[in-house]
């Protein structure tokens, strides 16, 4: 269940990857909000399969610091055939990074492990840096607390 939950959102994040600038559509909505919307309605397995089309035989670029990352992520590429690239640095290089990317509007990554839920928020959350996804499989699973942002680990 947890490589799930973790496929879920990387997946997620990967569908989006291609898609690169924030492009707003003639009705106004971004070309990412239209793709994040288009994924909470898709089911795990049309996750994966929209994955695997676009990311073809390229990797899933990932940011994180987590030593149990490294491990989900064999474990998704194992389950998945996609493949990842784990780039490890420490929350303030990671935040700069993000930071950095997102004011010059340029890709990055297609997740990010971020630990630090302080920065989180008043970095990414409060400047309305990141958009919130939902997996269709959680919408009646997770607390309403834990939709906006979705929550997806909890850690003491």
């Amino acid at each position: 269940m947890k490589l799930k939950k973790l496929g879920s959102i990387i997946l997620s994040v990967a569908m989006m990857a291609s898609l690169g600038s924030c492009g707003v559509t003639e009705e106004g909505e971004s070309e990412v909000q239209l793709a994040i919307d288009e994924a909470e309605t898709m089911t795990y397995d049309e996750l994966v399969a929209k994955a695997k089309e676009e990311v073809g035989e390229d990797s899933i670029e990932v940011y994180g610091n987590s030593s149990a990352l490294e491990a989900a992520l064999e474990s998704f590429t194992e389950s998945t055939g996609i493949g990842t690239v784990n780039n490890k640095l420490g929350d303030t290089e990671l935040y700069e990074k993000l930071t950095n990317t997102l004011a010059n509007d340029t890709y990055v990554a297609d997740m990010v492990l971020a630990q630090d839920d302080n920065k989180l928020q008043t970095t990414m959350l409060n400047n309305n840096l990141l958009l919130n996804y939902v997996p269709l499989d959680y919408v009646d699973v997770l607390d309403a607390d834990d939709l906006d942002p979705t929550a997806a680990v909890y850690l003491n």
